[in-house]
């Protein structure tokens, strides 16, 4: 499977903490830092989320495990 680098580190942010909810904020903090400007990255956060359920789940977009990210 081919990710993109951002997705791949949003992935790997999930992984890390696979037995906790992953707030977005600490995703977009985790992945952009802190010089984020949030607005603009929740809908990019959004957008490779839903481009990596697809690549993982590509009937679903789903994920087997039940993972989920909370705003």
């Amino acid at each position: 499977m081919k990710l993109t680098r951002t997705e791949f580190e949003i992935l790997a942010v999930l992984a890390q903490n696979a037995d906790r909810v992953v707030t977005t904020r600490s995703i977009l903090k985790s992945v952009w830092g802190s010089a984020a400007d949030e607005t603009d990255q929740i809908q990019a956060l959004r957008v490779h989320r839903s481009n990596t359920r697809g690549k993982i789940e590509p009937e679903t977009g789903r994920a087997q495990d039940g993972t989920h990210v909370t705003d």
